[in-house]
Formats: C-alpha cells, sequence, structure tokens
C-alpha cells in the first residue's frame, strides 16, 4: 500500500522498498501531498517531516510496525527529527565533535540539503533546520529574527561545540543572526558559509515588493515543474487572484479526480502564503533593521569576524557582489556555474569540501571573543 502511494504521488510505475522518495524527484510540495494521502489510509499525525525522517517505504513502514521483518538496505542513512526545526542526519561517528548545520532560504525547504548532507563526512554531526509553514503546517514566522530566535532555542540544546552555520540564499541571513545569539550565550567557535545569500548594500533600499510579481513566478516555476503538457506563459497569471492563480495551475498539472485536486488546492494556497510571508520578511530585514544592515554593509557593529566561505552560482555573480562591501569582501568567492535554484543540487561535492576546508582551515575563534558583549541593537 506504502508502494502504491509513493508511485502514485511520484507519477512512477513502481518504486523499490528502499529507493528514497527524494533522490526519485519527490521535494516538500509531493512530501505534504503524500502525508495528506498517508491521513486517510493509516492511523496516526502523518506530517511531511515524517517522510523527511523515513524517506523509503521500508523505513516508513519499520515505524508503523517496528517488528516487521524486512530485507536490509545496503545503505540508509536518514533523518532524526531532534525538536520542532531541527533535524540530524544519523551516520555520524562517535567522536564528531564538530555540527553543521543547514538553513534553507526563506520560503525553501530543508529537502535541498538532502544530497549535500549526505556528501559531507561522518566526522562531523549535520543538522538540518525546518521553517515553519514550508516544512510543516504550522504558521509561519514573519520575521527573521524571531526565525532566528526560535531555532537558536533548538540549537543551544543539541549543539555543544564548534558550529559551522551554512545558509542557502536568505538562510545565510538567518545564520548571521544565529551566530550573533550564539556568542551572546558563550559559543566561541562558530563558522560561516553564505550560498549565494543576497546582501543589499547600504544607502540602496530594497526592491518594491510587488504581490502581482510573486504570484507570477510563484506559479510559473509549479508549473514548469507540474505541468502535465506545455505550461502557461508567466503573463497568464498577470491580474489574477490568488485563487485564480491556483485554478489556472492546477488545470495545467491535470490531476485525476477532485480529491487530488483539492489536495493540491489546499497545498498551493499553504505554500503561497507561506512563501509570501518569507519575502516580507526578509524586506523587513533591511528596512528595519538599520543595525543590521550596518553589520551586513561594514560589519561594524562590533561582531566578531567569523570565519567565512561564501559560494555563489554564476547567476548571482552576473547581478554582482554585494559582498564586496564587508568585511567579508577581502575573501576569495567560489563562483560555481550554476542557476540560483540549481547550485545546491548541481554542485553538492564541491560545497561539501568547501565546508570541510572551511571546518579544517579556520583557526577557532579565541575563547575570550565569546565573553564580549554585542551591542543590543545588533540582536
Amino acid at each position: 500500500m506504502l508502494a502504491r502511494l509513493w508511485a502514485e504521488v511520484l507519477k512512477l510505475e513502481r518504486v523499490g522498498v528502499h529507493d528514497d522518495f527524494f533522490a526519485l524527484g519527490g521535494h516538500s510540495l509531493l512530501a505534504l501531498s503524500l502525508a495528506v494521502r498517508l491521513r486517510a489510509v493509516l492511523p496516526g499525525e502523518w506530517q511531511m517531516l515524517s517522510l523527511f525522517e523515513c524517506p523509503t517505504v521500508a523505513q516508513l513502514a519499520r515505524r508503523i510496525d517496528p517488528g516487521a521483518e524486512r530485507a536490509p538496505a545496503a545503505r540508509e542513512r536518514s533523518w532524526t527529527l531532534l525538536d520542532d526545526n531541527l533535524a540530524r542526519l544519523d551516520g555520524a561517528t562517535a567522536t564528531a565533535a564538530h555540527d553543521v548545520v543547514l538553513i534553507p532560504g526563506a520560503g525553501g525547504s530543508a529537502e535541498v540539503f538532502n544530497g549535500l548532507a549526505r556528501r559531507l563526512p561522518a566526522s562531523v554531526r549535520v543538522f538540518a533546520l525546518h521553517h515553519d509553514g514550508i516544512d510543516n503546517e504550522r504558521p509561519p514566522l514573519d520575521s527573521l529574527a524571531a526565525m532566528a530566535e526560535r531555532y537558536a532555542a533548538q540549537l543551544l540544546r543539541r549543539c555543544a561545540g564548534p558550529v559551522t552555520l551554512v545558509g542557502y540564499c536568505v538562510g545565510g541571513l538567518i545564520g548571521l543572526e544565529l551566530a550573533r545569539l550564539l556568542h551572546r550565550h558563550g559559543r566561541a567557535d562558530l563558522r560561516l558559509c553564505f550560498v549565494d545569500t543576497p546582501v543589499v548594500p547600504l544607502g540602496q533600499p530594497p526592491a518594491p515588493f510587488c504581490e502581482e510579481r510573486l504570484r507570477r513566478e510563484f506559479f510559473k516555476a509549479i508549473c514548469e515543474t507540474y505541468a502535465r503538457g506545455a505550461a502557461p506563459p508567466a503573463a497568464a497569471f498577470d491580474a489574477l487572484g490568488l485563487e485564480a492563480c491556483i485554478d489556472l495551475a492546477i488545470g495545467a498539472m491535470e490531476l485525476a479526480g477532485g480529491h487530488e485536486r483539492d489536495i493540491w488546492r489546499a497545498i498551493l494556497r499553504q505554500r503561497y502564503l507561506a512563501e509570501r510571508c518569507h519575502v516580507l520578511a526578509t524586506r523587513r530585514y533591511w528596512q528595519e533593521r538599520a543595525a543590521a544592515r550596518l553589520a551586513l554593509g561594514h560589519w561594524a557593529d562590533g561582531s566578531p569576524a567569523w570565519p567565512a566561505r561564501i559560494v555563489q552560482s554564476t547567476e548571482f555573480a552576473a547581478a554582482g557582489n554585494s559582498w564586496l562591501g564587508s568585511r567579508y569582501g577581502e575573501l576569495a568567492v567560489e563562483t560555481r556555474p550554476a542557476r540560483h535554484l540549481a547550485i545546491l543540487q548541481e554542485h553538492e561535492a564541491a560545497i561539501a569540501r568547501s565546508i570541510v576546508r572551511l571546518i579544517e582551515d579556520s583557526p577557532a575563534m579565541p575563547a575570550q571573543a565569546a565573553a564580549a558583549e554585542l551591542p543590543a541593537h545588533s540582536l
């Protein structure tokens, strides 16, 4: 029954019991669709994160019936949910003394890190953060600072040693806020890796928010991914309200049956509203947090210059490297041939090597640095 549901959601004829859902092309939207189906046929509170922890049919079957016999998989390395927003990848050695925390961008899912996480060596413990409203069905948080505060409390419970914060897109800014909060709690040995993280230079306001543009780009991406035939042109979504955009996208997906259309209508509405919330949170970060903008422009707020690496896509580089005015501007920036949305998938091994080099080549911050209290306005 589970294999049949897997195949239905992934639009495949069949799946093997040890095939990874995400390796087969699954992602958070499909995971949410599968969770809805599981609730209809199995008892229990099935959430999207259940699939993150059990991405194969065999693993989920074992959760339903721990005593069930099964053939052993050649290699099963999966996530364990530790807290509301924090999961850990199994397989680290008992002596692992360094923690790597992967932070998705605003509006993005932690599932984008599945491949990268498994490229990292067992000599480090790998964690991933999950955004509310994206990787679960909680209401999304409406500020990057609030996300950092929520996540910092969970990291402080789970991470005791050196920490490297790896943020993709706006996740890099959340990582920066996390570093400040961890620093205030006495954590000195911190490192930062920014992957395609944008910075708004001082004196340059963020581009005006345009709801119509956000809807157009969101549903254009949905149709390019899910349309069964030719996807509607992006201009088809112009001047349409949210519900009309959802209807147009669902029509392009050519879903079978009213029940499946109802599932996807709810999923698309929830995901769009969560992404909108995160986009507005990012804008408020630049508009309202003058201290943060000053810190990112010149790093003049007293924050330590934590060891860092910057990795960017060619698409990001073509838009201009806005890090040059920061304290990290003198660092070599690694540029990889990719679009922004594809850099994590297309360069898993290279980014994993960059993270390992950051850990191995960067000296630890002196312990006394942790005692230095940051100005209150920087938090």
